[in-house]
């Protein structure tokens, strides 16, 4: 081919030399270029034959895959090996050139050997038996399997040749893939080895601090964080188990209800609490059937055997609430044969056989209750009704003989009653109008003041099971004695709107008695009708001549209380406390008033109280109020008796 002949580019269908290109170099684009300014770039070193290129309506792909420009790739590879180190001329300390083959018009390359010979400097002729492995200052391509690796001169400058054909140097333009530079053998360069210890030690320290801080925070989320919170809510648990026993002893079941859900929210290994739980949701919320799921789970995991037997009263407890007697009176049966059986599965017994008819065997079972301190009152209480159900009027009456019933705070009320009832039917009238009068003068909201255990079946001796005897008795008697009493039991049965019919009907004829109007002033109370009670008591008070009956006085001195009067009650129960039986209601005022005086006093009082009526819930609650208040600094692990 001759010297001055432009060498032919192969061009793809479509593409041609005013096609236009972007270019992908490194993270940059390129462009648009024509074709023309690809091939010079690239015989210019500014674009590698891996960088990527697109054309219109194309894909992106390298531009050693496209065909349009495969001469010049292949110019650029096999021109590389004509590169010969010329170390014949020059000093010592210059550098060999590579002069680059020239470029037409048109962008197209001239063939080597037509213009431009390898080592101008030199006039040298290329030499074919040059051998490649003595190329130290050119850019090398290495092919391997998938990548392209490119390797630049950083030392050398590269020599263009001029118009006349004679070789001048050029500036090194930048290399865009500076950091696969390539260092000729013998042409290491020099590092600092201080300079790169110092960086390793500092990012090995960042490392080591970087490790320091993963580690601490690993072991504060997930070891000291979940014990810290362990700890919180052990406290909180324990904080809310107190106050739930608090409540229970108090009576505040649905308080204590409250409490013990929530603290089963958490997890907790307090079988104690998920038993009370499963007890106060049989006997206050009436959920049989839940309960009874719970205490059948809880009842093989318990460990004391206390608890144990608790649990399978409750169970017999929830059959009697169901209306199965006969399978709550077998599994206590078996309880009482054990010696750990206590006095509330005797009574539980007793109320069960009752409910099947067996009223002498549970009136045998009863009396070994008599002088228990807190159940014998209700055990007696259930003896003497079965006693007049079975129409053994003796048995009632020995039931409920006055040796007991000054100890017998709660149920003083039913006793009485029962009492008047039972020497009424034996023929002993006289005893019946004193035991009428004892009844009449008791506090009718003394008994729901005391504590009692929720397993205790009480439902047996309610004022609703009382009822029927003593309408018996009213119809017998017909004093107005007997039907403010019978007034009153219809009350306490919650059968008010009968009870309201039957005292206008017995008030039309008296309407001054003391009794009858008393009692229609507690029905009034019961309804949240203070101001038309107060009304009734003052009608009732208008035309006694030996002064105020005492259940006048009390309810008078409770609505006081219920009005915020604090001062007025105090003093109108302070003269009731000198009456002859006082309600506890009346002993606990007085106590209460007297701390705010003397204190060494009030607080032998309160011991005495709580010594004589140790269920009482206002004994507690004063006793709570008034000697825990008098140590404010106990000692340090040393807490007050609750």
């Amino acid at each position: 081919m001759a010297a001055g002949e432009k060498q032919q580019v192969p061009i793809k269908p479509g593409l041609g030399k005013d096609t236009l290109w972007l270019v992908k170099s490194g993270d940059r684009v390129l462009g648009p270029f024509n074709t023309a300014e690809v091939i010079r770039r690239l015989r210019a070193k500014e674009l590698v034959v891996i960088d990527e290129i697109i054309s219109p309506q194309a894909r992106w792909r390298h531009i050693r895959d496209e065909p349009l420009f495969a001469s010049v790739v292949d110019e650029i590879r096999t021109g590389l090996m004509t590169v010969r180190d010329d170390t014949e001329v020059g000093d010592s300390t210059g550098t060999p050139t590579i002069t680059a083959r020239g470029v037409n018009e048109d962008g197209t390359p001239i063939p080597v050997g037509q213009t431009t010979s390898v080592g101008a400097a030199t006039n040298a002729r290329f030499d074919s038996s040059f051998n490649v492995s003595r190329i130290s200052d050119a850019e090398i391509v290495s092919e391997t399997d998938d990548v392209e690796h490119i390797h630049v001169a950083s030392a050398r400058e590269i020599e263009k040749p001029t118009a006349r054909g004679r070789s001048e140097k050029s500036v090194p333009k930048k290399n865009v893939h500076s950091s696969l530079a390539y260092t000729p053998p013998g042409k290491e360069r020099k590092v600092d080895s201080a300079v790169i210890v110092t960086k390793t030690s500092r990012a090995l320290w960042m490392l080591v601090a970087a490790s320091v801080v993963v580690i601490g925070a690993s072991l504060y989320f997930f070891k000291i964080a979940p014990v810290k919170r362990a700890g919180e809510r052990s406290e909180e648990i324990a904080r809310l188990r107190k106050e739930g026993d608090r409540a229970w002893s108090r009576a505040e079941f649905l308080r204590a209800q409250k409490l013990y859900q929530q603290i089963n929210r958490e997890p907790h290994t307090d079988l104690e609490t998920d038993l009370r739980q499963a007890i106060l949701q049989l006997r206050i919320e009436g959920d049989t059937l839940s309960a009874k799921r719970k205490l059948e789970d809880l009842v093989p995991r318990l460990t004391s055997s206390e608890a144990r037997t608790r649990a399978r009263i409750a169970l017999a407890v929830a059959s009697l609430q169901a209306d199965e007697p006969l399978e709550a009176q077998n599994a206590l049966m078996n309880l009482v044969r054990e010696p750990d059986a206590g006095p509330i599965a005797y009574f539980n017994l007793g109320c069960a056989q009752a409910a099947n008819g067996l009223r002498s065997e549970a009136i045998e079972t009863l009396k070994k209750l008599d002088t228990h301190p807190s159940i014998g009152g209700p055990s007696r209480l259930l003896r003497a009704l079965l006693s007049l159900k079975e129409g053994n009027t003796k048995g009632a009456v020995l039931a409920v003989e006055s040796d007991l019933q000054n100890n017998q705070a709660a149920f003083q009320q039913e006793l009485h009653a029962m009492g008047a009832v039972s020497d009424w039917l034996d023929g002993n009238k006289k005893r019946s109008n004193q035991r009428l009068r004892l009844a009449l003068d008791t506090d009718p909201m003394q008994t729901e003041e005391f504590f009692f255990d929720p397993l205790l079946y009480l439902e047996a001796i309610r004022w609703k099971q009382l009822l029927p005897v003593v309408k018996d008795y009213t119809n017998k008697s017909k004093s107005n004695g007997a039907k403010a009493l019978l007034a009153l039991a219809l009350i306490k049965s919650d059968r008010r709107t009968e009870a309201q019919q039957f005292l206008t009907e017995s008030l039309s004829p008296r309407m001054n008695d003391a009794d009858l109007q008393s009692v229609s002033a507690y029905g009034l109370m019961t309804q949240g009708r203070d101001d038309e009670a107060r009304g009734a008591l003052k009608f009732s008070q208008a035309n006694q001549t030996e002064g105020v009956s005492s259940l006048a006085a009390i309810l008078d001195a409770r609505l006081l209380e219920r009005a915020s009067d604090r001062d007025a009650a105090n003093k109108l129960w302070s003269e009731i406390a000198k009456r002859p039986n006082p309600p506890v209601i009346a002993l606990v005022s007085l106590a209460r008033a007297e701390s705010q005086v003397a204190t060494e006093k009030s607080l032998s009082g309160v011991e005495r109280l709580r010594i004589l009526y140790p269920n009482s819930v206002l004994v507690q609650k004063l006793h709570d109020e008034i000697v825990d208040a008098s140590q404010p600094q106990p000692r340090v692990g040393a807490k007050a008796a609750p």
